[in-house]
């Protein structure tokens, strides 16, 4: 088994969990917790740690009231914010977060959407079709001009003329 985790700004360190390990609340937070709070996250944000909020399942070890305590201890200590496990991730957090930097909200269901499926790449998909620069106000007046001229003129015509 291992722990890991991806962000907007890069991967977290993948962490093997030692064979035969009983992960139970106390392994959780000293062998993964602690190290993802205190050298993962910093490293890869800096002084903006304290904007990033960290999300995991409902596993036993995760929601113990021992480790929602540590989680408290950590934030506290690093500002780096816990989705609790009554309130599951939401636009309003990401709003939150984010305020007016935050995308809309279709588009936010959108990319968690394309997480649950397995992407893992933040960049938008290639385009297909033509580029915007080609719908441009001399094309449309080409195209009205040769439908005037031929009402029967077919589509195929049509896009060879422009």
């Amino acid at each position: 088994m291992v722990a890991c985790g991806i962000s907007y700004e890069g991967k977290l360190k993948i962490r093997k969990v030692e064979r035969n390990a009983k992960i139970n609340s106390e392994y959780y937070q000293n062998n993964i917790l602690e190290p993802i709070f205190l050298n993962d996250i910093p490293s890869i944000y800096g002084k903006q740690s304290n904007k990033v909020w960290f999300h995991h399942d409902n596993a036993t070890s995760h929601t113990s009231s021992s480790t929602q305590a540590y989680l408290e201890d950590l934030r506290q200590r690093t500002g780096i914010n816990t989705i609790s496990k009554n309130r599951t991730p939401t636009y309003e957090l990401i709003k939150e977060a984010f305020g007016d930097a935050a995308l809309s909200r279709s588009i936010t269901f959108e990319w968690f959407s394309r997480f649950l499926k397995g992407r893992e790449k933040v960049n938008d998909d290639q385009l297909t079709g033509r580029p915007r620069s080609l719908r441009c106000e001399e094309n449309k007046l080409k195209m009205k001009e040769l439908i005037k001229s031929n009402r029967r003129i077919s589509i195929k015509d049509l896009s060879s003329e422009t």
